[in-house]
């Protein structure tokens, strides 16, 4: 029975890959093409191996991962060792492409959601009046400012009798109508001084007086005359 052959190209062309791609496999020892004469010519093994490579490369295997796997067909005929390696091989990947997937999930939540308070901010922007409207909408609506309220003129009224006896009792005390109980006191303090000081200086010279009455009154001193 003779084993079906194919060129390079034919299989290159068959798997939707580029001749190129089938070199690169054969120099990194994947694959191990016969030669027939001077053309390269691979078996039914070697497109077997090309459709796992190609396989392992789609689910984000490496090629030296591919490589052990391919290894393990070759030592193992029972193929026991190459499925358990399959096996843990697999559910790395899983994880890993799981954990991959929650982090793809939250990057487009996040994105979403920027994109949607774009928009919205966008819509606002390019809406009829804009961001000038609204301002204009928040003055006109803001209460206005009050006032402050002036006192009307009071009318000129004639002084009360009770006022001006008040006002001249303040003035003779040295106190101005204005002026502050303290200073009316420090007033009435000196006012008080200076009556003591009178009747003082008053009873001073009622004294002196009544010396010099009675100096006056006194008869005169005899004088000796001389023999």
């Amino acid at each position: 029975m003779l084993r079906q052959l194919y060129s390079v190209n034919q299989l290159a062309e068959e798997l939707g890959i580029t001749p190129r791609t089938i070199r690169f496999y054969e120099s990194q020892g994947l694959i191990a093409p016969n030669r027939a004469g001077t053309t390269r010519v691979l078996d039914r093994r070697d497109r077997a191996r090309l459709m796992l490579i190609l396989r392992g490369k789609r689910l984000g295997f490496s090629l030296q991962e591919i490589g052990e796997y391919l290894d393990l067909y070759d030592t193992d005929r029972s193929q026991v060792g190459q499925m358990r390696r399959l096996l843990e091989k697999v559910r790395e990947r899983v994880a890993l492409l799981e954990r991959q997937r929650q982090d793809l999930d939250q990057a487009l939540r996040e994105l979403r959601d920027i994109e949607r308070q774009a928009t919205e901010a966008l819509s606002e922007r390019e809406a009829p009046g804009g961001v000038a409207a609204g301002a204009a909408d928040g003055m006109a609506g803001a209460a206005p400012v009050a006032q402050p309220a002036t006192a009307a003129p009071s009318e000129a009224r004639p002084e009360a009798p009770e006022d001006a006896r008040e006002r001249h009792r303040a003035t003779a005390a040295g106190m101005s109508p204005g002026a502050t109980p303290g200073k009316a006191q420090g007033a009435a303090q000196r006012e008080a001084q200076g009556e003591a000081q009178g009747k003082a200086q008053g009873a001073a010279r009622a004294r002196a007086a009544e010396r010099q009455r009675q100096a006056g009154a006194a008869p005169p001193s005899r004088r000796k005359t001389s023999q």
